[in-house]
């Protein structure tokens, strides 16, 4: 895959768990509590109402005596209808004759489940320890070998395991620190399909080969589905990370809360394997250089700093917020290494982002509560000529509702709903195919998104 495929089949490692590219801003994954979900996320590092806390902020552990589980279900319902409005090949990068790109239009959303688990324990009335297991970055798009995109990608496939041990510190009665430590496992399977006649063709026109030769295999129809081939890109890798939290309650019912989540550096080892049409086809590629190999690459996970506020108005309301900040501009380029020593980089420019929620709960009773909230993400994707068809990217806005019920004075069980709306994402993204001398062709997929997505969370909540 060289060059050819994974300058745009990398990208995808952008969102990672089992998820589709239009739920998250980026490729976070924010589904990591029902209560959170059900008042988007608003509380984030100073609610600690559960478990999840693991997460959000560790501090939060040292508000809970006893021992505290929390485990979800998130099933992710997303919709990304793709229009194309002009793709076409060699769009004039090298000099050559356009050719209009055809094949279908396509919904590459997939539905997914995403779990989570969590666990706290008081060693006594000042140290709690915790455990946390869950999906933090996903991607499951997947498109059929004859829609129009395909130069640009086929399925990607990208899931994340974090292990998040954690130990907090309750300082005095109204400041407590916390402290995790992640171990975090990505696996990336990655495919699109190559244009065997236009790299046929295009070697012809530097005469590296006689054209008789790519009349002879049949090459000679760029953007000829039939006579494409395929690569497929693995790779996986395990690395380490850090979180602090701080949490600080001024007054009986209000507190305030900081977490900072480290980045995490990937160093992805896997293979790139090509499958092809014919055996004639594979001859032509061997020579052209599309062989499998050994391929590797780097990947900045960004870090994270959230800042949040809770506020119990009375005995049935409260109200909370809260701004988390990204440093997505990590992902400024991506390097790719290959056996053959024909590396690839490619720009990426990515800008950090801020996420704003606010929220409110109500408790009707002793049995129910209810919650909601709303917010506002930005997307890391600066523009149109930097999105692709892996992570059509773009701001939205999610509006969320969620209630608990408590079976018992142990056990909980919580619901949430989001609907996030996306500002439709549009591509007018070029992918380079410099893979070899002889192959010099593009692609420019131009098109628009018509995405939003469907969350439903339940999760059970038990304390002894």
């Amino acid at each position: 895959m060289k060059k050819v495929s994974v300058k745009t089949i990398f990208p995808a490692l952008i969102l990672a768990g089992a998820v589709s590219n239009v739920f998250a801003a980026g490729f976070a994954i924010s589904e990591q509590s029902v209560k959170g979900l059900g008042s988007a996320f608003s509380g984030g590092a100073a609610s600690a109402d559960d478990a999840s806390t693991v997460w959000y902020n560790p501090a939060g552990m040292t508000r809970f005596s006893g021992t505290h589980i929390s485990a979800a279900l998130h099933g992710i319902f997303p919709n990304a209808d793709y229009t194309d409005t002009g793709s076409i090949l060699n769009p004039g990068l090298t000099g050559g004759t356009p050719v209009p790109l055809t094949g279908k239009n396509f919904d590459s959303a997939k539905n997914a489940i995403v779990p989570n688990f969590y666990m706290t324990h008081s060693i006594n009335d000042r140290i709690s320890v915790g455990f946390g297991m869950n999906a933090p970055f996903g991607l499951v798009t997947d498109h059929d070998g004859d829609w129009i995109g395909r130069y640009h990608a086929l399925r990607s496939d990208v899931a994340t395991v974090n292990l998040n041990p954690s130990v907090a510190f309750k300082v005095n009665d109204r400041f407590s620190v916390g402290i995790g430590f992640s171990a975090q496992y990505i696996d990336v399977k990655l495919s699109q399909s190559v244009d065997m006649s236009a790299a046929c063709l295009s070697a012809a026109s530097k005469g590296l080969v006689p054209l008789s030769t790519c009349a002879g295999l049949g090459l000679t129809t760029p953007g000829n589905p039939a006579t494409d081939a395929q690569s497929r890109l693995e790779g996986s890798d395990w690395s380490f990370g850090y979180n602090i939290g701080f949490l600080f309650e001024p007054m009986e019912g209000t507190r305030f809360g900081l977490h900072y989540r480290s980045h995490i550096k990937h160093n992805l080892d896997g293979a790139v394997e090509f499958f092809h049409s014919s055996p004639a086809t594979a001859g032509f590629a061997a020579a052209a250089g599309l062989v499998n190999q050994p391929a590797s690459a780097g990947l900045d996970l960004p870090e994270s700093v959230s800042v949040s506020g809770f506020h119990q108005i009375n005995s049935r309301w409260s109200v909370q917020g809260d701004i988390t900040w990204m440093k997505w501009n990590r992902f400024n380029e991506l390097a790719i290494t290959f056996a053959n020593g024909r590396d690839s980089v490619t720009p990426e420019q990515w800008d950090n982002t801020l996420r704003y929620a606010v929220g409110t709960t109500f408790a009707m009773n002793d049995k129910f509560t209810l919650r909601g909230g709303i917010a506002f993400d930005e997307t890391p994707i600066p523009n149109k000529e930097l999105r692709t068809p892996r992570i059509a990217d773009q701001d939205r806005i999610w509006v969320a509702i969620g209630g608990t019920y408590h079976v018992s004075d142990t056990i909980s069980l919580d619901l949430g709903y989001t609907h996030i709306f996306v500002d439709d994402p549009q591509i007018d993204y070029v992918s380079n195919f410099p893979s070899t001398p002889h192959f010099e062709d593009s692609s420019l997929l131009k098109g628009t998104y018509d995405a939003s997505v469907d969350i439903f969370s339940v999760q059970a909540n038990i304390e002894f």
